[in-house]
């Protein structure tokens, strides 16, 4: 019977050929995180804003409390365009954050990483990478970057952060244009546009 239990366990899910588990970082990669945690899949997320976190609880695609890590500092809610705090939170949750994420992505087939490239938290994953390298995790970076009507620092901010990630050591990177996402549904309503452009992103995986 025990043997017969282990096998069930290991099975994967019908229609499922890898088990992706999604770790989230930053508000856009939160989100990601949850639209995967509403396809059944295993979600994290980790935001240096409590209210964003919060957000995920209310949104079209909620994410239960215990799967939303504060990784900010004491009296800080998030951190704008300020990569070197989204850094610095990184490194001061690290050890906390390994032991969450090596306990959420256990027997993952890919862990992928979800971030915005362009503010503060989510273009700091090249932190969050060298963070849980000692896992020897298989990871994949799925990033979104700036659309055409954000500012330079968002820009520059994705720039530096695509630069840093293509030195690390990972399976690959996905990276998703918004722009061409607003140009492709500039007709849904503003209410619905960011659960359906998360849709259309995580569709294809």
């Amino acid at each position: 019977i025990e043997a017969g239990q282990a096998l069930e366990e290991n099975v994967k899910p019908a229609g499922r050929a890898i088990e992706i588990v999604a770790v989230g970082l930053g508000q856009a990669g939160g989100n990601l995180a949850a639209e995967l945690y509403r396809r059944g899949y295993r979600a994290l997320a980790l935001n240096t804003a409590s209210t964003d976190l919060t957000s995920l609880s209310h949104s079209a695609t909620p994410l239960p409390e215990e799967f939303r890590f504060y990784i900010g500092l004491e009296g800080y809610d998030g951190a704008g365009a300020d990569i070197t705090y989204g850094r610095e939170c990184i490194h001061t949750h690290a050890a906390k954050i390994r032991d969450r994420v090596g306990q959420h992505a256990a027997d993952a087939d890919v862990v992928l990483l979800t971030a915005g490239l362009g503010g503060g938290t989510g273009s700091a994953v090249s932190e969050l990478i060298r963070t849980l390298s000692e896992l020897s995790l298989p990871t994949i970076v799925l990033a979104t970057l700036p659309n055409e009507h954000e500012s330079g620092i968002a820009k520059v901010n994705a720039v530096r952060a695509i630069n840093e990630l293509v030195k690390e050591n990972l399976l690959g990177w996905v990276f998703v244009d918004n722009s061409r996402l607003a140009q492709n549904h500039g007709g849904v309503s503003f209410d619905r546009y960011y659960t359906e452009i998360n849709r259309v992103i995580v569709e294809p995986i």
